[in-house]
């Protein structure tokens, strides 16, 4: 918003070199960005009521001086003292630091105090003092964060004298349909009443306002971009064989839920339209995004073009190799897979067959980009876990064809709203919905001193002929910190559990270490696997029903679900132990959330509420703003709105002059990337 007026600040009244040298180190350059520059908080100057006036809070008088100010130096200290009486009682005002107020207050003057009242002696410890008038006593007075030497009664003079001067001039953002939907003030309105309201009214009518207006502009430009992107992808739609895709459908196993029905018609929607596809998935664990995926793969080898599947490691390659094949059993798709692994020979011939178009689908690791991979006809790209991929390898992955679709897929839950505002530049898809027939993985919240019971529960899993996860924090001991490392537990478990064969999993091991664990496991060579959070997203061992997490309150809430993800994947009853500090703390209560439920968008929705946006996404996550009044978390509703309405403005081509000027940079950018 702060492109709203771009008048040099030295148009104010009193704005000379030294005072805009002074704003425009805080960042004030113009008077657009100083009138979007609100309130922290608003000071009130009604006078405090004789009955409420109490030791240690401030109060707010009417009063007048009976002793002129005089000036003493404590300790090398500057101090101002003076008397004012209020109610017929004498207060002794004590100001440290403020000489300059001996000469401009005298004995007989009427004045507004403010400061920290002390009932031993009868002072305030002045906080504010000004020559008393009728229309100063207000419970709305804006408080700002600073520029360096700046006092709050000279700021609050400018913003005043830049709304008298130029608030006329202030755009209106929202068109006039929205505003009356919406019922909204005028923007220019909102801004005075931001900074001098008269009335919680005022107020609150200002902030519902501004907040809307931060949400949609943000969306606009999201919705512009989007927009250009698709108008720089045009392409030939994909023409399905729906036929070949019902059959296929019909001879699964199993019936696809709703949710996967709904991103199925979501992804065919984009497969068939004349623009490439941007998707991401979300999808919680186990809720079935492999098979989706397959439907769009499928629905590309319909359209006599190949697919490609990237997945971060190789065993998760593997996983989705093999899932595939048994998916496609019935048809006549050719599959491969291409990982570091592959054998010089086999990769010749792998590499050769996909050059002339005979593999319709594959499925790999980082190894699909390497340059001597090439497509006849590549028409669709598939990244799991696309988080774990730069941009630049997803990108070279896409550009391994002419007009490549790709869709990208996360089982990291993310409330909705705030997917779409951290990746704006894609459409996103979610599975929110489990297969029919899983069984809820029982949580419970424990304690260190239940070690022995914990013992006694895996071995009786054990002994059943399951298998168990235990997950610490660290690798080894720590000088610092108190919890649990993997290499003390995998030792204290050898010697406890003696006829058992118990393995070690953590990040300091080279990649080839610890796939050759994760097959020992998944062989059922090991029966428990201490680990550190290593363990991949996705890897399936259905005969492990145990996942203990030492210290689980050192981890996110969504962080924990995914490490619960682990079991739960066989036809067993699994559990889940979470090791935590007890007692009545606030990790313990967070803790307990996980024993309510298994709905990863659930829990999300609780770890953004716990840590915040910045924390839940990581501070290398540029995709999310900064709002100044909107909050992503608290604001979901306004911003669903705030996004609807934007998206329907740009795609229905209703810009309002002052929209159409306020993208015009991202318009030229785009027009000049062309």
């Amino acid at each position: 918003m702060e492109e709203m007026l771009a008048i040099p600040l030295e148009q104010l009244r009193g704005v000379g070199p030294k005072t805009q040298q002074r704003l425009n180190e805080a960042g004030f350059f113009t008077v657009g960005s100083l009138l979007s520059h609100f309130p922290y908080r608003y000071g009130d100057y009604t006078p405090t009521p004789i009955e409420q006036i109490q030791d240690a809070e401030k109060i707010t008088l009417i009063a007048e001086i009976v002793s002129a100010p005089i000036i003493s130096r404590p300790r090398s200290k500057i101090l101002v003292k003076f008397n004012v009486q209020a109610y017929g009682i004498v207060f002794n005002v004590q100001a440290f630091g403020r000489p300059y107020l001996a000469k401009q207050f005298s004995s007989g003057q009427q004045v507004l105090v403010t400061g920290k009242y002390t009932a031993k002696n009868q002072s305030i410890a002045l906080d504010e003092i000004k020559i008393y008038q009728v229309e100063q006593i207000n419970e709305f007075v804006p408080v700002y964060s600073l520029p360096h030497g700046m006092k709050q009664s000279y700021f609050r003079e400018l913003i005043e004298q830049a709304l008298g001067l130029y608030s006329q001039q202030l755009p209106e953002y929202i068109p006039q349909d929205l505003r009356e939907r919406y019922k909204l003030c005028t923007f220019a309105q909102a801004i005075v009443w931001i900074h001098f309201p008269k009335t919680h009214q005022h107020l609150k009518h200002a902030v519902r306002e501004l907040k809307y207006v931060e949400f949609f502009l943000f969306e606009l430009k999201l919705a512009a971009k989007s927009q250009c992107q698709k108008q720089n992808t045009y392409t030939q739609p994909k023409r399905l064989d729906m036929n070949q895709i019902d059959k296929f459908s019909a001879e699964l196993p199993f019936t696809l839920t709703s949710a996967q029905e709904k991103v199925v018609r979501e992804i065919f929607a984009d497969l068939q339209a004349p623009w490439l596809m941007n998707r991401l998935l979300q999808g919680d664990v186990g809720s079935g995004k492999t098979v989706v995926a397959a439907f769009a793969m499928l629905a590309t080898a319909t359209s006599r073009q190949q697919s490609a599947l990237m997945a971060p490691t190789e065993i998760l390659a593997q996983q989705h190799f093999q899932s595939l094949q048994q998916f496609f059993s019935s048809t006549q798709l050719k599959l491969a897979l291409l990982t570091g692994s592959t054998r010089v020979k086999q990769r010749r011939e792998l590499l050769n067959s996909l050059k002339i178009g005979e593999i319709d689908i594959l499925i790999g690791t980082h190894a699909l980009i390497e340059d001597p991979v090439l497509f006849a006809k590549l028409g669709c790209v598939i990244v799991d876990e696309q988080h774990r991929f730069g941009v630049k390898q997803r990108q070279k992955l896409r550009l391994k064809g002419e007009a490549v679709d790709v869709l990208y897929m996360s089982a990291t839950p993310i409330p909705r709203t705030l997917a779409m505002t951290a990746w704006g530049d894609m459409d996103v898809s979610v599975i929110d919905q489990l297969p029919a027939g899983r069984k809820p993985i029982t949580t419970k919240v424990v304690t260190k001193k239940q070690w022995n019971e914990m013992v006694g529960f895996v071995e009786r899993e054990l002994a059943n002929g399951r298998q168990a996860y235990i997950v610490c924090p660290l690798i080894e001991e720590s000088e610092t910190l108190d919890v649990q490392n993997a290499m003390e537990l995998h030792s204290t478990l050898v010697q406890t559990l003696t006829n058992r064969r118990i393995g070690l999993m953590h990040g300091r091991l080279i990649p080839t270490e610890k796939d050759e664990v994760m097959e020992s496991f998944k062989a059922h060579e090991l029966d428990v696997l201490v680990s550190t959070t290593v363990i991949e997203v996705g890897v399936n061992v259905p005969n492990a029903t145990v996942m203990i997490i030492y210290d689980a309150n050192r981890f996110g809430l969504s962080q924990l679900h995914q490490l619960r993800g682990r079991v739960g994947r066989g036809d067993h009853q699994s559990y889940c132990l979470l090791v935590g500090p007890g007692g009545q703390s606030e990790s313990h209560e967070r803790l307990k959330v996980m024993e309510k439920t298994t709905d990863g968008f659930e829990i999300a929705q609780y770890d953004l509420e716990f840590r915040g946006p910045g924390d839940f996404f990581g501070a290398k996550q540029s995709g999310l703003p900064t709002f100044k009044l909107a909050n992503l978390i608290e604001d979901q509703v306004i911003l669903n709105y705030a996004r609807s309405d934007a998206y329907a403005i740009v795609y229905e081509q209703r810009l309002t002059k002052v929209l159409q000027m306020y993208l015009e940079p991202l318009l030229k950018a785009h027009q000049q990337n062309d």
